[in-house]
């Protein structure tokens, strides 16, 4: 029987703004099968970031429960929520977010300085290693292309070898061999660590990949379906 790391019942996210109330997500009803790999795909503007950032309690929902790792994130404060994220999650983004003054190796030790692990040099090591950085330990982000920044940030995201990966469009920033390469290694560090893998993506190729593909429009989902996934990337293109 698959295990479930993630479940979403009825969950909505809203806005106040100047024009009235904005519905992001409209109830949301979701599970996420537990080290398997999901695609959220969609037009922009169709709540994907949005509904990856409620999963990895980076933001609050307005209403439904949230379940992920056995943790209700809706019942946990912001202390707890950090504790969780720290414990729990590695993020990728489409932007590196590289700290520039630090170099390749110093960026990767980040999440285990801030945790107080111990051997912090070596671990960096081996995780620029496990992404072909070796040879790059000690150049900084401008010394890099965007494809060996985003792999510097992949490396950071799964240093803590953790149960949940979120990537928001992790090769949307970068050209079709550096994603390709990007994308690889991102679903080599799933397995090796046993993560289960959430990506946000407008890759046809990248959602292919995975196990499960959600298809959103207008903050709610309209299909769990390959077939007709496929047929939608299509016609937004």
């Amino acid at each position: 029987m698959t295990k479930i790391a993630v479940e979403l019942k009825h969950v909505y996210l809203t806005f106040n703004s100047k024009i009235g109330t904005v519905e992001v997500l409209k109830d949301i009803n979701l599970q996420i099968p537990q080290n398997k790999s999901t695609a959220l795909i969609g037009p922009s503007g169709s709540g994907k970031s949005s509904l990856l950032m409620l999963i990895g309690g980076l933001q609050r929902a307005t209403k439904g429960e949230i379940q992920a790792l056995g943790q209700n994130l809706e019942q946990l404060d912001e202390n707890e929520l950090t504790k969780f994220r720290g414990e729990n999650l590695g993020v990728v983004f489409q932007a590196f977010h590289l700290i520039p003054t630090m170099t390749a190796l110093e960026n990767v030790s980040i999440p285990l300085d801030i945790s107080g692990a111990k051997e912090v040099g070596s671990r960096a090591k081996a995780a620029l290693i496990s992404v072909n950085l070796g040879h790059r330990l000690h150049h900084y982000p401008s010394q890099l292309s965007g494809g060996e920044q985003q792999r510097v940030a992949l490396a950071r995201a799964v240093i803590t070898q953790p149960s949940l990966i979120l990537a928001d469009e992790p090769t949307g920033n970068l050209d079709q061999e550096a994603g390709n390469t990007v994308m690889q290694m991102l679903f080599d560090q799933k397995e090796v660590h046993g993560s289960t893998l959430i990506v946000v993506t407008h890759s046809l190729e990248l959602a292919e990949l995975c196990d499960q593909t959600i298809v959103l429009r207008d903050g709610s989902i309209i299909s769990a379906n390959r077939g007709e996934f496929t047929g939608f990337m299509k016609k937004e293109k």
